[in-house]
Order: C-alpha cells, then structure tokens, then sequence
C-alpha cells in the first residue's frame, strides 16, 4: 500500500456561447467567450499496487481525498470591456473535501541495483459533488507521473 500526497492543479475550459450575468448589477451577455476555470487541490491517493510477473509493469488503485486550496475562474474573447471576469476567486462556491477513486498503470524503469525510474498514467475519478450550488461538478484528472524510487539499504 502506498500514500503519497501531492498537489493538483485541474483546468477546465469552456467554448461556446453562453450567458453571463453581473452579480451585482443584473445585467446580462450573450456571448461566446473562452471561460477557464482552474483548480488546484491537496490529493492523497491511498493506492494498492499490484506488480505484474515477470515484467517491470505495474497496476495500482484505491482511494484519494481532495482539499481545495484555490479555484479561479478567467474569460477571454466576446465580452463587453466593463464585464468584471479576470480572474475572479470562486472558492466558496465549491465544498472543500473532494473524494474519489483512482486507478493506473506504469512502469519502473531501473537505473542501477538501488535506482529506478518510475513512469505512471492514473485516472482520479471523482465521486463527490463539489458544488456548493445546484449543479453536479464532479472532477475527472487524467494524471501522468513521473518518479524515483531508491533503496537506502
């Protein structure tokens, strides 16, 4: 079994028209702007690996908890000049704790008799709902990492 925390930062952008509305003055926009709204969490994956025989390949998967420290949201494009979007802090529209199942594969390359290289590919899949609103956001990060591991002996 391995734990090993990490940082996370998930991006999501968005094409297409869409409705925008001030939040204080009530006015609207149609428009087709490029909205990018980004993540960054706190993830500790608790995984269970399974080595393959024979073969320096590997699968893994178990669990990860989420802590969001920061979520940012920016638009660009078709946008009026006045329209406040640079980067706009959204943190407490989103729930803090974020759960979920992650599973991968990889490869350990070695280096020498107490070095090797790891290479892995993992799949977080979000179970939990993380908006505060009416709408069902959950995260999905396709992960790929790259590692050393060293015997101290």
């Amino acid at each position: 079994m391995r734990v090993n925390p990490a940082f996370e930062r998930n991006s999501v952008i968005n094409h297409g028209p869409v409705v925008l509305i001030d939040g204080v003055t009530g006015e609207t926009f149609i428009g087709d702007p490029k909205i990018r709204l980004s993540y960054d969490f706190i993830s500790l994956p608790i995984m269970l690996k399974y080595d393959l025989k024979n073969s320096s390949w590997f699968l893994n998967g178990g669990l990860f908890f989420n802590y969001l420290v920061k979520a940012k949201a920016s638009i660009n494009g078709d946008i009026p000049e006045d329209f406040p979007v640079d980067d706009q802090d959204l943190i407490d529209s989103y729930k803090k704790v974020n759960t979920g199942i992650a599973v991968g594969f990889g490869k350990a390359i070695k280096l020498d008799e107490k070095n090797d290289l790891i290479i892995e590919i993992r799949e977080n899949l979000g179970l939990s709902n993380i908006s505060k609103g009416n709408l069902d956001f959950r995260t999905n990060a396709l992960n790929l990492s790259v590692g050393w591991s060293f015997d101290w002996k």
